[in-house]
């Protein structure tokens, strides 16, 4: 048979406490979204001695020093989404001042990563936007990616990547990236309980098997031909394995994964 070889490529969701506001309280889940801050260095060193290259997909709003900066960037037109708990633009960002900058405001993270050989740093969209979630449409998206593609500019960082938030992948969307200057995007698993979806729309089906799959082989063996990466003027690089951090919880399962 003849050796062929494959690529193996990390991507990681730079996002502090914007990518999961909606999901997890501070008091739940700030000391998490602290660890990067010890984190990162870390994985950067590492990646450096191992010559790595990694993109890392970056919330917008993160990118930001402070309030006064994230103001100066905020994109002219914001999502009026159906559930207003997905919306960044209403409560949490009213109470910016109250809460610890380390949790929202990554400008010096993302110095470390621009300054890091093989890095690169790509769009998370600005605030961590929802492609599929109801009331939300092209207008506002395109407004949130030119935020985006804004404060990186500022920042003399040129994005070329693109990754969105929760999976919820919008052809019609994707089809205009080259016009904003995206190459590439993550895509998602041929299978179905990888497909895009709104968040309601997530079962606990879906959400049971994709858990299982962390652990066990289930009904994909997570690999991409390289022959369809390039789409047009476009490739999209699939997400395949999520890496699952340790969990004293689940800590007995952990040799499955491997």
């Amino acid at each position: 048979m003849k050796n062929t070889k494959g690529i193996f490529t990390i991507s990681l969701d730079f996002e502090l406490y914007w990518g999961i506001r909606d999901k997890k309280t501070i008091e739940q889940y700030g000391d998490n979204i602290l660890g990067v801050w010890q984190v990162v260095p870390k994985l950067l060193e590492f990646f450096s001695q191992y010559q790595i290259h990694a993109t890392w997909a970056t919330v917008g709003a993160m990118m930001s020093k402070n309030k006064e900066e994230f103001l100066q960037f905020l994109p002219e037109k914001k999502p009026n989404y159906q559930d207003k708990n997905l919306s960044p633009y209403l409560d949490f960002t009213e109470n910016l001042d109250k809460i610890d900058k380390k949790l929202v405001y990554g400008n010096t993270l993302v110095e470390l990563v621009q300054n890091t050989k093989n890095q690169e740093i790509g769009t998370h969209t600005f605030s961590h936007f929802y492609a599929l979630e109801p009331l939300q449409n092209q207008e506002y998206f395109f407004a949130d990616l030119e935020a985006a593609k804004n404060i990186a500019k500022s920042k003399n960082i040129e994005l070329k990547s693109f990754v969105f938030p929760r999976h919820q992948l919008n052809q019609n969307y994707i089809n205009q990236f080259p016009e904003y200057g995206i190459e590439t995007y993550r895509g998602t698993e041929k299978v179905w309980y990888h497909s895009a979806a709104r968040g309601e729309e997530e079962g606990v089906l879906k959400r049971a098997i994709r858990f299982a799959d962390y652990y066990f082989p289930m009904f994909s063996h997570h690999c991409q031909s390289l022959s369809e990466i390039k789409q047009g003027n476009l490739y999209q690089i699939r997400a395949s394995r999520w890496f699952r951090p340790f969990s004293e919880k689940w800590k007995s399962l952990d040799f499955l994964k491997i």
